[in-house]
């Protein structure tokens, strides 16, 4: 087309061939970043998705508790708020079952059956210091008993903790609405 520019390269050769060099790094070292930063930076060009696992427990007929977990992972703004169990998808693993029994095992010690898909949430970029994350909501069974800490607890619906990550507190109302969504 006559009259159209062509655009100037961003990165010089040099700069290309480092980059390609440090992404094949980043894939042999199973797709995990070398710090806080790196991952930070990942995730201002692209969007992941991460899996939240709903576990629930049986307090009294009719009346369920979930499973949340003291955040201490790597975004500052979450540590020490609750949330529900989860983490992205950096496994590249076939399967939800398969993900979902890497993450537990790191969250929660154990194995957990998949399910189903009970929800999904697009974060803000003002909910979330990684940008907007996609993430499933997903019902899983614990394969073992759930030991409870002070880090690792259930409450019950309508005595969810104050300092819980707003968009799982939101999903959970939503969710919970829903009277045949759970069993």
């Amino acid at each position: 087309m006559e009259g159209k520019k062509k655009a100037k390269p961003v990165f010089t050769e040099e700069e290309a061939r480092e980059l390609a060099r440090l992404l094949k790094k980043v894939a042999r070292n199973n797709y995990l970043f070398p710090d806080e930063e790196s991952f930070r930076a990942l995730h201002e060009i692209r969007s992941m998705w991460a899996l939240e696992l709903v576990i629930w427990k049986k307090k009294s007929p009719g009346e369920k508790e979930i499973l949340l977990v003291r955040y201490s992972g790597g975004a500052r703004e979450f540590r020490g708020l609750w949330h529900i169990p989860g983490g992205y998808d950096v496994f590249l693993e076939p399967d939800f079952q398969a993900v979902c029994s890497k993450i537990a095992k790191r969250e929660l010690g154990m194995n957990v059956k998949y399910v189903r898909i009970v929800g999904e949430h697009k974060w803000k970029p003002e909910e979330h210091p990684y940008g907007r994350p996609l993430s499933l909501y997903i019902q899983c069974e614990p394969l073992g008993k759930i030991e409870e800490t002070k880090e690792v607890r259930f409450f019950g619906v309508g005595k969810l903790p104050k300092r819980l990550v707003k968009p799982h507190r939101r999903f959970l109302k939503s969710f919970l609405r829903k009277k045949s969504s759970y069993h």
